[in-house]
């Protein structure tokens, strides 16, 4: 591996890198492709993202232009469909600062849209890595603090929130992002592209077709004809009757509250649209959130800031400084129409709320920072209002892995929450996806191998599952619902849990298989819907509960287990089995065979990408279920020396501490 001291120049960050997951998988690849240039191979690589804002507005070319002016030549091109959970992550040591109105204004951006990542190699003889040099050139997103011939500056920015390119500011950053932005068969492509220091044929004609669909330039991203529109689209609604006048009524109200520059709760605004059913253009309404949101909450930092570049041009390596936030200025230019800003408080637990959510201080530090949990913290609050802890005390959240609905085990599920009082008031649907994956069990991946994250990756986004909230008929005042269950859950591993646990009932093959999840306090389960529902998905949720509280969904959480049961072929899960249909398929050799068969009883192991080249787990004539059966008992699942950071609290853990009163 590489000296931390030429992967970045603060220390911070090496510290969360090592642990963190995406970090970890980027450089695997790298050392991979670069193999012994690896050193240098990184000193002269950086990449730049073309933001979907960037993409819309028509920015590729200019970008291009500015790019080999400054001595970087592409050498790749990919795209990278952008998620909730993917920018949520991407920017996860940044967005600490962030009010939740900014968060819903890149709600109402990124999902869905497409960004364009360009792979670079900078030309010979600069005394800066690639990534610092661009990050430098690049300009600050603040625009009094841009400056002039930055990229940024010549495109036009005309807010923080739409700054049109992200590059990443060292190359620790770059290997982050590569295993974040891309999967492993995009990441690998991306990296032979750095190594090889020439673009594909497919990464040309990639290039070529957006800057044809560039070619005429993008919209105006100008907050006041987007604000126009949006009086006009609810003048036409509310004539054809899409909109009540009432509805009308309160939206044009709103409107022209921001337009005299009175405050205006934007997540509150947006909800409004939405729930009316008017057909306003999203880019609209993005725009005009953009110019209108307080973007940072005042006394909450940035984990991580940029590092300067003259942190690089001396040794040894020194902690990154922190620079203040810059006021937000228009650089002199006239304000328009809908430029004046909203004024903003995100709530956060006080001492009895955190008290009621969690007995560890090491979460509550965390979760206060985390977007997850302060999201939907704030919907939780404002569908339930006083009522929010005493809910969360009373309720448990569960869901079924896919290995559970493939294993069969879903019934037997829900008969043991019978047997032991608790009873299903609340269900969404939900599928993993390999962001929510990582960032559910954040906490813990730092113990597992990049292998294992590989293979979970296949395990968990395999199929659709199901969430469900209990109630837990038996509560005490004392022990929360979700601590209770966790206890009944029992440990993923079998000499830590008695016969009576969950996971002994369901009867799992092993520490990896274990066919459920549960969130262990009130604290994980407000942060873990908050990873798994989007906005509107959660609200609809709580108030759900909050209606149905009194009743039992068990049968629609079984109509909903058998529906998902039906589209899923189940697998046994047997070891000796699995082997047997494998040689039976007649696509593995003698050979082969009986190396998987050695290596599956206690054998040295094997890797992912070794164990893949004989199992295509994508080969429709393999039960994919079959691979991961056999690869839990194959690859190595854990690193030597690392510890989970956020041990669980028990039941005996809150008992003992239930005199304490609140935190202080």
């Amino acid at each position: 591996m590489a000296e931390w001291q030429l992967l970045t120049r603060t220390e911070a960050k090496a510290r969360l890198y090592e642990r963190e997951t995406y970090f970890r998988e980027g450089l695997a690849d790298a050392e991979e492709a670069f193999g012994p240039g690896l050193d240098e191979g990184l000193w002269n690589s950086s990449m730049i993202m073309l933001k979907p804002d960037g993409m819309a507005a028509g920015k590729l070319a200019p970008v291009i232009d500015f790019l080999r002016e400054h001595d970087f030549e592409l050498v790749g091109v990919e795209e990278v469909r952008i998620t909730r959970t993917l920018w949520r992550e991407l920017w996860r040591f940044q967005l600490t600062s962030a009010t939740l109105d900014r968060l819903a204004v890149n709600d109402a951006v990124h999902p869905g849209r497409s960004a364009l990542l360009l792979l670079l190699r900078s030309g010979p003889g600069h005394d800066l890595p690639g990534t610092v040099r661009l990050s430098g050139l690049k300009g600050s997103a603040t625009l009094s603090a841009q400056a002039k011939g930055s990229l940024r500056d010549r495109l036009g920015q005309p807010n923080r929130v739409f700054s049109y390119v992200h590059v990443p500011d060292e190359p620790a950053d770059l290997l982050r992002e590569l295993g974040l932005l891309l999967d492993a068969d995009a990441r690998r492509r991306a990296l032979s592209a750095l190594v090889g220091g020439r673009i594909s044929a497919e990464g040309t004609a990639r290039l070529e077709a957006a800057l044809r669909e560039q070619a005429d330039g993008g919209p105006s991203l100008s907050p006041e004809p987007a604000a126009r529109r949006l009086v006009a689209a609810v003048q036409e609604g509310r004539a054809a009757g899409v909109v009540t006048a009432e509805q009308a009524e309160t939206l044009l109200g709103h409107l022209a509250a921001l337009d005299a520059g009175r405050p205006v709760p934007w997540r509150s605004f947006y909800r409004l649209v939405a729930d009316s059913g008017l057909p306003a253009d999203p880019w609209d309404l993005a725009v005009v959130g953009a110019a209108h949101v307080v973007c940072d909450e005042p006394g909450f930092s940035k984990v991580l800031t940029n590092p300067e570049p003259e942190d690089w041009r001396r040794k040894p390596a020194a902690v990154g400084r922190r620079r203040p936030a810059d006021a937000e200025s228009v650089r002199g230019r006239k304000i328009p129409m809908f430029m004046h800003r909203i004024t903003t408080a995100d709530e956060t637990p006080d001492d009895r709320a955190w008290h009621a959510l969690t007995r560890s201080p090491r979460k509550r530090e965390l979760f206060a920072e985390d977007l997850y949990f302060r999201e939907c913290w704030a919907d939780l609050n404002d569908v339930l209002g006083d009522g929010a802890l005493d809910l969360l005390s009373r309720v448990a959240l569960f869901n079924f892995k896919p290995d559970g609905l493939v294993g069969r085990r879903a019934e037997r599920t829900l008969d043991f929450f019978e047997e032991n009082g608790f009873t299903i008031v609340g269900t969404a649907p939900m599928r993993f996806n390999r962001h929510s994956m990582r960032e559910l069990w954040r906490y813990d991946w730092n113990v597992y191998t990049t292998d294992r994250l590989a293979l979970c990756s296949l395990m968990h986004s395999a199929t659709e599952t199901v969430l469900l909230m209990l109630r837990d008929n038996d509560y005490d005042g004392v022990i929360p619902a979700a601590v209770r269950l966790s206890d009944l859950k029992g440990s993923a591993d079998p000499e830590a849990r008695g016969p009576e646990a969950l996971r002994s009932v369901l009867t799992p093959p092993n520490r990896v298989i274990n066919f459920n999840h549960v969130a262990d306090e009130p604290a994980d389960l407000v942060r873990e819907i908050g990873i798994f529902l989007d906005r509107a998905e959660r609200r609809t949720l709580f108030e759900e509960v909050r209606r149905d509280f009194a009743a039992d969904l068990a049968e629609r959480a079984r109509s909903e287990v058998k529906r998902l049961e039906e589209l899923i072929p189940g697998n046994d899960f047997d070891l000796d089995r699995a082997l047997d249909r494998l040689e039976a398929s007649g696509r593995i050799s003698a050979d082969d065979m009986e190396r998987l068969r050695k290596e599956s009883v206690g054998g040295d192991g094997m890797g992912f990408d070794e164990l893949t080249a004989i199992v295509d787990p994508h080969d429709p004539a393999f039960d994919r279920w079959d691979f991961v059966r056999i690869a839990t008992e194959i690859l190595p699942v854990e690193r030597k020396g690392y510890s989970g950071s956020l041990p669980a609290p028990t039941s005996v853990d809150w008992i003992r501490t239930a005199a304490e009163g609140p935190a202080r």
